[in-house]
């Protein structure tokens, strides 16, 4: 039994498309200006950490 996409014989898949030669250039540029990559490292719950200290912190 055939399936229907296969009656006509089977056929490869396309082949990918070629690499885009600026690709590696651009993800470069983006490690070295991206702020998630060169911003240092903070812990997730710091910014909850400072919303607490602030409440408890209130001006008078």
């Amino acid at each position: 039994m055939k399936l229907p996409a296969c009656v006509g014989g089977h056929q490869k898949p396309p082949l990918p498309p070629p690499p885009d030669p600026k690709a590696e250039e651009e993800w470069e540029l983006y490690l070295a200006t991206s702020a998630n990559i060169t911003d240092p490292a903070r812990h997730p719950a710091e910014a909850e950490v400072r919303r607490m200290t602030a409440e408890l912190d209130l001006p008078l």
